[in-house]
């Protein structure tokens, strides 16, 4: 038990098995350069969370967030799932979020955003989520 603790504790393969790669750490640190040298992209990916946060309210479907991530709740999983497929199918990638990532009952759709995305898409994509749940 001595051996097999001390190795547990020592043994660089069993302890570094996890560590990111460093092609994953490389593209990591290329990304913060980037963000620290145009830090505009940022800006523009808040501006951009906020316009898709006000237009989904604007067509009735509650929504805040302060991150690239917006939920929009549905409650019912199968109702999430099927939203999902059916945005997928019309060209709207998002995510059905649901128990056990979420609690029962409180099942979503995280809407992804990004800082290229123009003002037309948002526009489309909302307007397609608004759609497809409301008739959902």
């Amino acid at each position: 038990q001595l051996l097999i603790d001390y190795l547990r504790n020592t043994a660089r393969s069993f302890i570094y098995s996890t560590s990111l790669s460093p092609a994953n750490l490389g593209a990591a640190r290329a990304a913060l350069q980037i963000l620290e040298a145009e830090p505009e992209r940022v800006q523009k990916l808040q501006q951009n969370t906020q316009y898709v946060c006000t237009l989904l309210r604007q067509s009735g479907l509650p929504a805040e967030s302060e991150s690239a991530i917006v939920p929009v709740i549905l409650g019912d999983e199968g109702k999430a799932v099927a939203a999902a497929k059916m945005l997928f199918q019309q060209g709207i990638i998002l995510s059905a979020i649901r128990y056990p990532t979420v609690k029962r009952g409180s099942a979503r759709l995280r809407i992804a955003l990004m800082a290229t995305h123009t003002k037309q898409d948002l526009q489309d994509a909302v307007k397609k989520i608004c759609d497809v749940v409301k008739n959902a």
